[in-house]
């Protein structure tokens, strides 16, 4: 069995790392993979017609390097948390829309099982998934947990 948890840092990702290494401390699993996907935060302002200095297109380029960095390490931590529960977990870091690419891998390297976290919302919105798991429940033939 192959295993690929989505995580994105918030709390029902986490959720879903801890459902996944319960899955796979059980199982016979033969891979585990955690995907983080950055989704690009910054739009340059530049092809809408607005001009900018150069330091101003410099400190832009700088925030999406530091969002970058900060998409690694929280790949990066999602690894060791499942090493620490002698998971070995090999990381696939990607950029671009995260329904889309999640779906991608899941197709392209052949998943078993992906784990994702819900969207954890009040009210009426209890009801409706997160846009990214709704996304992927629609988009992926392979079996899908959705973890609350």
């Amino acid at each position: 069995m192959k295993i690929l948890i989505a995580t994105d840092g918030s709390s029902n990702s986490k959720k879903a790392l801890d459902e996944a290494a319960k899955i796979a401390e059980g199982c016979s699993v033969h891979e585990v993979a955690v995907i983080h996907v950055h989704e690009k935060n910054i739009n340059y302002p530049g092809s809408a017609g607005y001009h900018f200095s150069q330091e101003e297109l410099m400190r832009f380029k700088e925030l999406e390097e530091r969002s970058r960095e900060d998409s690694k390490k929280l790949l990066q931590s999602a690894v060791e948390a499942l090493q620490q529960k002698n998971i070995k977990a090999n990381p696939i870091f990607e950029t671009g829309h995260p329904a889309d690419t999640i779906a991608r891998v899941a197709r392209e390297q052949d998943f078993d099982l992906l784990v994702v976290g819900s969207r954890g919302l009040g009210g009426l919105q209890k009801l409706l998934l997160g846009s990214v798991s709704n996304a992927l429940l629609q988009e992926v033939n392979t079996n899908i947990l959705v973890v609350k």
